[in-house]
């Protein structure tokens, strides 16, 4: 109960001083004036607060210790001895299982397909890093070069993925540069 009287005590002087200072305009001097009025808002809610928990400790009818053993049930009220006994299990010896045998086929190879190749068609053309001519060249490559055909896109766009045989260097080049024979 001092307990109770001292923080009501500190509520009822928070609230004051907040009421006060809101009327009389403070400011906290310092190089930046900043009102006092929030501050001491948090002050009294913070110990009303704090009351109104005691309060709420004082008024609990019984502590949770209570609750739990009026609530609390020992299991030999609820099953009776005679309903569990306990019969013996006779072990049963357990076999190993039998081991199977299993013989690996390996698969057949498949055969080596070729690569579909094209021959630069033009005394030089650029390999880009991407398909069209606003990207960067990685390569540039002589009449006659081989490249193997890793993709091509659609007539529209006319860009071809190439991979440079021997480099193993992939990147764009336009289809209209490639032929079918060196």
């Amino acid at each position: 109960s001092s307990d109770l009287l001292m923080l009501a005590g500190i509520a009822w002087m928070g609230w004051r001083m907040f009421l006060t200072s809101i009327a009389t305009n403070e400011f906290a001097e310092g190089l930046i004036a900043l009102p006092t009025w929030p501050a001491r808002l948090a002050l009294a809610l913070g110990a009303t607060l704090a009351v109104v928990q005691t309060i709420l400790l004082v008024l609990r009818p019984e502590p949770a210790e209570a609750v739990i053993e009026s609530v609390y049930v020992p299991v030999e009220t609820l099953i009776p001895p005679t309903a569990i006994s306990p019969t013996p299990i006779s072990p049963t010896p357990i076999s190993p299982p039998e081991p199977e045998i299993l013989i690996a086929q390996t698969p057949e190879p498949e055969p080596a397909q070729q690569p579909n190749l094209r021959y630069i068609a033009v005394a030089s053309a650029n390999v880009r890093e991407g398909p069209s001519k606003d990207f960067a060249v990685l390569e540039r490559l002589p009449r006659g070069e081989a490249v193997s055909v890793v993709a091509t896109s659609d007539a529209a766009s006319g860009w071809t993925l190439i991979r440079i045989e021997g480099d193993g260097i992939e990147g764009y080049i336009s289809t209209s540069l490639l032929a079918d024979q060196p």
